[in-house]
């Protein structure tokens, strides 16, 4: 099962806040509950999904919305301090990355808890298989 997600403009947190966690918490309910409804057949019958891929497809990190851009750097330019700037930018940035997207990583390690098949074709909601979940990030226009 593939589910792609996009835009979550993480910043370093110096101009606004990380996205709230509720959000990121909403994308994984979703996605466990798709995991378990993708399950059905077209002929009605029920088998766990094989994996969960989850992209992050761009804009995951928001470079832009700093105040480290204040000063005499602009992010467009190709000086030396510029690049500086785009790395102490992008540190701080994954830092505040590290509390919304702990839950994705969690679930990564775990899996995706689907109920296992009984011998009818028919879900067992009382025993669970875990299904892998892959992460997969893509590069956006400000990542």
């Amino acid at each position: 099962m593939l589910v792609v997600t996009a835009n979550w403009a993480i910043p370093d947190g110096s101009v606004s806040a990380p996205p709230p966690r509720r959000a990121i918490q909403q994308l994984l309910a979703d996605t466990c509950r798709a995991a378990a409804r993708a399950g059905f057949r077209h002929d009605g019958r029920y088998r766990p999904i094989g994996r969960v891929v989850l992209v992050l497809a761009g804009d995951t990190f928001d470079g832009l919305v700093s105040d480290r851009w204040l000063g005499p750097v602009r992010p467009w330019e190709r000086r030396r301090e510029a690049t500086t700037v785009h790395a102490e930018v992008f540190r701080a940035a994954w830092a505040h990355a590290r509390r919304p997207l702990a839950a994705v990583m969690r679930l990564a390690r775990r899996g995706v808890a689907v109920p296992s098949a009984g011998r009818h074709g028919r879900p067992v909601p009382t025993a669970t298989v875990a299904v892998p979940l892959q992460v997969v990030m893509l590069a956006g226009d400000r990542d």
